[in-house]
């Protein structure tokens, strides 16, 4: 499966190891997810604290990248773009509960 993961999921990722957020990465590093990634993402995902107020590059990733699956805490960041753009919206234990057989 092809998911984006918003910031603040690698930020809790990083500060819960037993939380489903760092469950996803673990299964990335596993290779049994794929991160689809533009420069832009990588930079946001190194540099947390510098937050975009609007997330569009989370969701242009998601979009460019084919992404399954958006990935975050803060859905109604985002409304309902995602959908029309054909990416579901997820917390992370939703992630983790369709990543999971």
């Amino acid at each position: 499966m092809r998911i984006v993961l918003d910031t603040d999921v690698v930020i809790a990722a990083m500060r819960s190891p037993t939380g489903a957020s760092a469950a996803i990465l673990r299964l990335v590093r596993q290779q049994q997810v794929t991160l689809p990634l533009n420069a832009p993402s990588a930079i946001e995902y190194g540099r947390p604290q510098l937050r975009d107020p609007n997330d569009e590059m989370v969701l242009q990733a998601a979009i460019n990248g084919r992404a399954a699956a958006l990935v975050t805490f803060n859905l109604r960041h985002y409304g309902t773009v995602p959908a029309r753009c054909g990416v579901d919206l997820l917390l992370p234990r939703d992630a983790l509960r369709r990543l999971r057989p």
